[in-house]
């Protein structure tokens, strides 16, 4: 076994690097609620190939979605069924060497010791290659259908605060009596303790202000989508005494042709699921019946769908890519693909070394893990 807190941090920041990573497809219809031809099933063999072909071209991380109840559509239901991210993880990290594997865990679903335990364990199993990814919760409707009430939104962050240093502190010592006021811990343990000196990676997937404030001060890499980069540097203002990381979210549709990858795209929109759509898209937040109307327009219905995605040959995905990290000063970004097992092959094979070129014009390096 190898020894507690002996191996260096998983996936260091470097200077003006940019890391690439995925978004697991671990959950069906999780990134496009559509019934165009082509995409890739949740079906472990799938996930399992996409995470040994992302290493082999070089990819620093994989990240799954956790995800406890699906929306139902008119014709496409968005995430129907899926694979379980703690498990499907340390398969993941058996099957790989050398990449590093995500965990995404929602803090008020699992008991601080619970967490602490399973963490060190898979950081055993991946001999350091793990993360935890860190969910306060956003999703009503699965909290509901476990009988469980959403935090408010500040009381999430504040219970996510204390739920980590708990975690972290049984990763320190391998025992605590950490105390809060959502729970008091009595000599809980953790041994063994992880293989990661400090503890393992954290990583958080903020969206609003207040959840990339958490990730600024609790975090070593923020997740959130490519529109947050500007909100995420005012936050970041006034905590110089933290390092953290910004990966940010593309979606990646690549084909040998621009117009292969139009094609793709017309194909997506086309079977688009309106319903299931418009549900994932108010959010809790507006009726859906009013967003449902709004995604009859076809433009909407691309933009909700696609949001602001990179789309065209390996040399113009190249391009945009390049252009898009620098602009956004990201420390890497999580591709968000259609086929995984195609798509991935075709970045490996004709994108990485003109984006590595591409980048290193503009004043960074593409980070590959080989």
């Amino acid at each position: 076994m190898a020894a507690e807190l002996s191996r260096p941090r998983a996936m260091p920041r470097v200077a003006d690097g940019v890391r690439l990573g995925i978004f697991v497809p671990n959950q069906k219809n999780a990134f496009f609620i559509t019934s165009a031809d082509g995409m890739t099933d949740a079906t472990y063999a799938n996930v399992r190939t996409s995470a040994v072909i992302g290493e082999e071209i070089g990819l620093s991380f994989l990240l799954p979605v956790a995800r406890w109840k699906g929306l139902t559509g008119e014709n496409v239901d968005f995430c129907p069924y899926g694979l379980e991210t703690i498990t499907l993880t340390g398969g993941l990290l058996e099957a790989t060497s050398r990449i590093t594997v995500f965990t995404t865990i929602h803090a008020d679903l699992f008991n601080p010791v619970i967490a602490a335990n399973m963490g060190a364990a898979l950081d055993h199993i991946g001999d350091g290659r793990w993360g935890m990814n860190i969910v306060a919760g956003w999703n009503a409707a699965d909290f509901g259908s476990m009988g469980l009430t959403l935090r408010e939104h500040t009381d999430r962050y504040a219970h996510a605060t204390a739920w980590l240093a708990a975690v972290r502190e049984l990763w320190a010592k391998g025992t605590s009596s950490f105390s809060s006021p959502y729970w008091t811990l009595d000599q809980a343990e953790c041994r063994p303790r992880p293989v990661q000196r400090g503890g393992p990676l954290v990583v958080n997937a903020g969206h609003s202000p207040r959840g990339m404030q958490f990730a600024v001060e609790n975090a070593d890499y923020l997740f959130t989508t490519d529109a947050n980069a500007e909100t995420f540097r005012s936050v970041t203002e006034g905590h110089d005494d933290r390092d953290v990381g910004y990966i940010g979210r593309r979606f990646v549709i690549v084909r040998e042709t621009q117009a292969e990858a139009e094609a793709v795209v017309d194909a997506i929109v086309a079977g688009g699921d309106r319903k299931a759509q418009a549900q994932l898209s108010a959010h809790g937040n507006r009726p859906v019946a009013e967003v449902e109307m709004e995604l009859a327009d076809p433009e909407v219905m691309r933009k909700a769908i696609l949001g602001q995605a990179t789309i065209g040959s390996p040399e113009q995905v190249a391009v945009d890519l390049a252009e898009w990290a620098v602009d956004s000063a990201v420390d890497g970004i999580c591709l968000t693909l259609f086929d995984y097992e195609r798509d991935l092959t075709l970045l490996g094979e004709k994108v990485f070394e003109k984006l590595g070129n591409e980048l290193a014009g503009r004043g960074k390096q593409l980070v590959l893990e080989k």
